[in-house]
């Protein structure tokens, strides 16, 4: 019975961050994919590695991330937020060798993924729903949960690791692939 309990606390924990992070983010996915001007200053930020000039353009959106926790590189960014002494990292890069963070792609996998951040951030049963997938490695289930709301071409990929992480891959015509996902920080 307390093996049943810790299960239901961790997964209770794991959506709590998941919600949260998702909805903390979903400005900023949503600005990049309506705001082409943004997405661009955005994404040469990241190509020329300009902390200071990136957390700046981040809080225009999301003024309550802290500096803190914000990580960027050439390839791509991610932000950790934390609650009860967890932390959950959202992250989006490039993942294809000698390929630069484009605004364009950028732009459409921001437009690919803001349906499933809002129904994340406010639909509590689908939260379950994708962490009970995750953490029973159920990647079918996964993945059918988030092809609902995830309708681009350019969907390669959905897959979860236990405990720790949903990730979404994708692939645009010039051959880039970029990652989008959630996973457990230190």
């Amino acid at each position: 019975m307390k093996k049943i309990q810790e299960k239901i606390q961790i997964q209770q924990v794991q959506s709590t961050l998941l919600q949260g992070t998702a909805g903390t983010m979903l400005p900023l996915y949503r600005r990049v994919a309506n705001d082409a001007a943004y997405s661009t200053r955005f994404a040469r930020a990241l190509r020329e590695q300009s902390g200071d000039r990136i957390d700046r353009i981040i809080k225009e959106t999301v003024p309550s991330v802290s500096s803190e926790s914000i990580e960027v590189e050439q390839i791509g960014f991610f932000i950790c937020f934390g609650v009860l002494g967890n932390q959950l990292c959202n992250l989006t890069a490039v993942r294809t060798e000698n390929k630069k963070f484009r605004a364009n792609e950028f732009r459409l996998l921001s437009k690919a993924v803001v349906p499933l951040y809002f129904k994340l951030a406010t639909d509590r049963r689908f939260v379950y729903r994708i962490v009970n997938a995750i953490n029973t490695q159920n990647d079918a289930k996964l993945s059918s949960a988030v092809r609902e709301l995830v309708k681009s071409p350019y969907l390669l990929t959905v897959t979860g690791e236990s405990g720790s992480a949903l990730q979404l891959t994708f692939r645009f015509p010039n051959g880039a692939s970029y990652e989008n996902s959630f996973f457990l920080g230190q």
